[in-house]
């Protein structure tokens, strides 16, 4: 499912388990209760999504987008975070805690939330 394009849809109650989405756009998706589980998601754009009820768990989201993204009470759990940019977003009740690696993250202007997580710069 490289390069698919989920942009504009809503996607509620889903698991996507160990699927290839390097480059999918989910630019302006909303996202209710849906998993990524041990995804590769390299180069994905969630740019002014809307997404809650979720986690990332053992996905590798490296030089993914959440720009601009409304994010609420998700886990990155074992999650890759390498020059991933949540630059403008808006984070609530988001979980870092326990992820895998974590490198050049951007929280530029972003609003945070009653999130956790160790080891990031938030400038």
């Amino acid at each position: 499912m490289k390069k698919a394009n989920f942009s504009g849809m809503a996607l509620k109650d889903m698991i996507f388990e160990s699927v290839d989405l390097e480059g999918a756009n989910f630019e302006n998706t909303h996202l209710i209760s849906v998993k990524f589980v041990d995804c590769h998601l390299k180069d994905a754009t969630f740019k002014g999504t809307t997404y809650r009820y979720g986690s990332f768990k053992g996905s590798n989201l490296q030089g993914v987008s959440f720009e601009r993204a409304e994010l609420e009470s998700l886990s990155y759990s074992g999650a890759i975070l390498i020059y991933t940019r949540f630059a403008d977003a808006k984070l609530f009740r988001v979980s870092f805690e326990h992820t895998k690696e974590k490198e050049n993250v951007s929280f530029e202007s972003a609003d945070l939330k009653d999130c956790s997580g160790t080891g990031f710069r938030l400038f």
